[in-house]
């Protein structure tokens, strides 16, 4: 059996996290020759299609999110310390810059990702205190075709919502895993009664990526400096 790995992009940490699970799964367990090794035949498989496998696992790791798995809500997120390091940064009241640039620009990224942090911050908290809705809310808006109601979804701060905007940006992150499509997915879930894993999974996940973007900029930046100050001037 040719067990040559093709070329992928995994990092070693993802790789193994993969391997772990499929050396789990009962189908691969079911479909494993007599003659080689569950590990050996987990890796081959990995082999075939990488970017496929991740995709499953992702999805697994989505649908079966709790937040004790790792949440800044429960104080166990991946960037914890930074997180609560960086938060005393945060202006109590104003945007820590008013204008987001289009682009971040080497050296001069800290700002506008402080600035992304703090609406992901507050948007975050309103999530999981209440449900969202005094972020993202609804409205009963008449129907002319059916002489009826329906709902009507909305930002109720336009600015919040161009940051989330601008965040999903900065991130090129793709619609199903932005931050804008999880938000409002699981605000209106929630207003039907119900709460979806992977829309919280996601929500983790931009604010994992958020804070590895700020903590780099942090770094070269040389914005330890500022953590004298009460916040940071725009």
């Amino acid at each position: 059996m040719n067990t040559e790995n093709k070329q992928h992009k995994l990092n070693t940490n993802e790789y193994q996290l993969l391997h772990e699970w499929l050396r789990s799964l009962n189908k691969v367990q079911e479909h494993r020759p007599d003659k080689i090794t569950i590990s050996d035949y987990a890796s081959y498989v990995l082999s075939q299609n990488p970017t496929e496998w991740w995709a499953n696992y992702e999805n697994h790791l989505a649908n079966s999110f709790k937040l004790s798995d790792g949440s800044y809500w429960a104080n166990n997120g991946k960037y914890q310390k930074f997180a609560d390091k960086v938060e005393k940064l945060v202006p109590i009241r104003d945007a820590v810059i008013k204008h987001l640039p289009y682009s971040l620009e080497p050296k001069q990224s800290f700002k506008p990702l402080l600035e992304c942090f703090r609406v992901y911050s507050n948007i975050y908290y309103d999530l999981y205190n209440n449900g969202g809705t005094n972020k993202y809310d609804r409205r009963e808006v008449p129907n002319e075709l059916y002489g009826d109601y329906s709902w009507e979804y909305y930002w109720r701060d336009d600015t919040d919502e161009e940051v989330v905007d601008t965040i999903d940006k900065y991130l090129k992150l793709p619609e199903s895993k932005s931050l804008k499509y999880n938000y409002q997915e699981e605000v209106e879930a929630y207003y039907d009664g119900g709460r979806s894993a992977a829309n919280r999974y996601y929500i983790e996940r931009v604010g994992d990526q958020l804070l590895e973007k700020l903590q780099e900029a942090y770094k070269s930046e040389n914005a330890h400096l500022l953590e004298r100050l009460e916040g940071v001037e725009a």
